[in-house]
């Protein structure tokens, strides 16, 4: 760029970072001449700024993994856990409890939130009926995501099987 003494130059651009997944990025601009200058020490400049990242996670629970078919009742109550672990406000957050055939549920089984802030969690109670077969796995699943970028993307969904039979539910 080139340009004369008595004008003020403007430069902008837009540069693209590999690894997002950082708490901040450094960027450092440095000017040079090919003519005499009085002082070199200001010819480097450098300025850090924060990456907004957001870490959602999710989870389920259920007071147990068997679901009698013959005796008793066949809904299970689950929690569905939403959290934010920061450091960054999601926005448009979006969690799904994924059912298989032939299991219903009596609530919603996806939610939506504006924004979840840093440490904010959320229980959402979800109550589950299963079909009477007796000896069948049902594989469930809950997923979480957001406009953020998420870096730890091994939380944003999770499995949960239940096995439907009159199985006791032995517990320690």
């Amino acid at each position: 760029v080139s340009y004369r003494s008595d004008e003020r130059p403007s430069i902008s651009f837009e540069a693209e970072v590999e690894n997002i997944c950082q708490r901040s990025i450094t960027n450092t601009a440095t000017i040079s001449t090919s003519t005499a200058e009085v002082s070199a020490d200001n010819d480097t400049s450098s300025v850090t700024v924060p990456v907004a990242t957001s870490d959602l996670s999710i989870s389920l629970t259920a007071p147990f993994s068997v679901v009698p078919v013959t005796t008793g009742d066949r809904q299970l109550d689950f929690v569905v856990h939403i959290q934010n672990l920061g450091p960054q406000t999601a926005k448009a957050v979006q969690a799904s409890f994924i059912l298989p055939a032939g299991v219903t549920a009596f609530d919603a089984t996806s939610w939506t939130y504006p924004e979840l802030a840093p440490n904010e969690s959320i229980d959402i109670p979800v109550t589950v009926e299963f079909p009477t077969a007796p000896n069948v796995t049902y594989n469930l699943a809950a997923s979480i995501a957001s406009d953020a970028i998420d870096c730890n993307t091994g939380n944003d969904r999770v499995a949960f099987s239940v096995l439907s039979g009159d199985h006791p539910d032995v517990r320690v």
